[in-house]
């Protein structure tokens, strides 16, 4: 998996793709960190179609979740 954030191509790439998803770490990609790379995106025209939360600890108390399958 590309990096957007740190620089390895994944702009260029995502151009050249039908779609592109979004991963982020929970609890270890930073907010700003996650809005830049979808600021990246945006700004090449990546057509950005949705985006994957991953490690999200569901059964931590007091954390709201939806789940669609």
């Amino acid at each position: 998996a590309q990096r957007v954030v740190s620089g390895t191509g994944a702009e260029l790439l995502s151009t050249k793709v039908d779609g592109t998803i979004l991963v982020i770490n929970a609890g270890k990609t930073p907010r700003e960190q996650a809005l830049k790379a979808k600021t990246q995106l945006h700004n090449v025209r990546a057509n950005l179609i949705g985006t994957v939360l991953n490690n999200k600890d569901i059964k931590r108390e007091g954390d709201y979740y939806y789940y669609y399958g």
